[in-house]
């Protein structure tokens, strides 16, 4: 068990530098969260320690050019997630209009909101600043959600939805004849 006397930094320190724990084993011995150990190792990073992990996971701290030939090596093995989006451009842009229509509503009930709270003799005095926190960030979002929407390039999906319409129209024309 490490040094119950030692910071908690310090302590994590000294259970990678036996070469012999996980994260998880870390967390487990010290008996804090595997986030907790997380947060350390973060702030040891900043502090110019260079940890890397073998197969089985144990930390251990290295040089930098040790971990600079780690991270080349683990690189090429590494799987990013690359998020697409399987939606259609028109089913995108029909996404973004309705979620711009929901927040102009959020934005139009906040504005409403601060006009009452400015008429009354608030006692709370974090209401109003809350409500004109809202609305300049519902400004904020319909703005970078418009121009999204202006990006899109729903030509082909609308130019294909109206083909389609209108062969539908004819063939429901031929069927009344």
């Amino acid at each position: 068990m490490a040094d119950a006397k030692l910071n908690r930094r310090d302590q994590i320190k000294e259970l990678i530098q036996t070469g012999d724990y996980t994260k998880k084993e870390i967390a487990e011995e010290l008996g804090i969260k595997e986030s907790g150990v997380s947060s350390q190792l973060t702030y040891l990073r900043w502090m110019g320690f260079f940890i890397t992990f073998d197969d089985d996971k144990k930390l251990n701290f290295v040089t930098e050019e040790e971990y600079a030939a780690w991270e080349a090596e683990k690189k090429p093995n590494r799987k990013t997630k690359v998020s697409v989006s399987k939606k259609t451009p028109l089913e995108q842009y029909n996404g973004l209009a309705k979620t711009i229509s929901s927040q102009e509503k959020s934005l139009a009930t906040w504005e409403d909101k601060l006009s009452l709270l400015e008429a009354e003799d608030q006692t709370d005095d974090t209401l109003i600043p809350e409500a004109s926190a809202n609305i300049t960030l519902l400004g904020i979002k319909i703005q970078r959600n418009q121009a999204k929407l202006d990006a899109l390039d729903v030509s082909e999906d609308v130019s294909e939805d109206d083909t389609a319409d209108e062969e539908a129209t004819v063939e429901e024309e031929e069927d009344l004849l």
